[in-house]
């Protein structure tokens, strides 16, 4: 019975963001895109986690050529704090997946925009995933943001441990890279795998933001909480076909 409430309320959060969306009161292109797979290579993951380059070249053309900005998760911070929803974009990628390493970030360089991507601590240096000497090189990129997805990928929700895997993820990134992780994303991001706990649990090891994979625009509803922010799956964001 509790899990059908769980689920009752999520499915609520996330039509009540995107009817918002619909009525008008985005305020027009102020979004976070999420990406995990840039690759026409074939990869085991499911389709939503998979966009081939052309794809993911026009979204950045279509960023480009409508004037939408490109910024860190730092200035849209600073965007959303001072209630601006409308004119940026920020470009994000989970998990740490090599291809982001080997195919996005060229072409990201080449459009000098901006990118945050979140690493899960124990997939690094395993098949498909970033090494440190990628992770190194990114670390010292000025477009690049690193922040943290927990230590092993969990449903949060259900987790006993759930605050070690939201702190010591920060705490062992930072030892790797000597700077501060200040950004993080849920895994699997639904609500119906984050708690309110996990989300106050997020808040107090110090992190800045937080996001999750509730696929609507920023607007002053999807962000009264800095740490339950909405992300577009890149995928699916097609609005050049139109």
């Amino acid at each position: 019975m509790k899990s059908f409430w769980i689920k009752l309320k999520s499915l609520f959060i996330v039509y009540f963001y995107m009817s918002l969306d619909k009525l008008g009161f985005s305020n027009n292109n102020a979004f976070i895109l999420m990406f995990h797979h840039v690759t026409n290579d074939q990869v085991a993951a499911s389709p939503e986690c998979k966009c081939n380059v052309e794809h993911f070249t026009k979204v950045l053309e279509y960023l480009k050529n409508n004037n939408i900005k490109v910024v860190s998760m730092d200035e849209a911070l600073v965007n959303i704090n001072e209630i601006v929803l409308h004119g940026y974009a920020v470009i994000t990628f989970d998990d740490g997946i090599d291809n982001t390493f080997k195919i996005a970030y060229p072409l990201l360089k080449t459009y000098n925009f901006p990118f945050t991507v979140y690493i899960t601590l124990n997939y690094l240096d395993k098949k498909g995933h970033l090494n440190f000497e990628q992770l190194e090189i990114l670390s010292k990129e000025s477009l690049c943001t690193l922040g943290a997805h927990s230590l092993t990928h969990p449903v949060l929700r259900t987790m006993r441990n759930s605050r070690e895997e939201i702190v010591q993820s920060k705490q062992i990134l930072e030892n790797v890279l000597k700077k501060e992780v200040l950004h993080f994303a849920y895994p699997y991001g639904g609500p119906t795998a984050v708690s309110i706990k996990n989300i106050i649990e997020t808040k107090n090891a110090g992190y800045l933001s937080a996001v999750s994979t509730v696929g609507t625009r920023l607007n002053y509803f999807s962000t009264i909480s800095r740490f339950y922010l909405p992300r577009i799956n890149g995928t699916d964001f097609a609005p050049f076909k139109n």
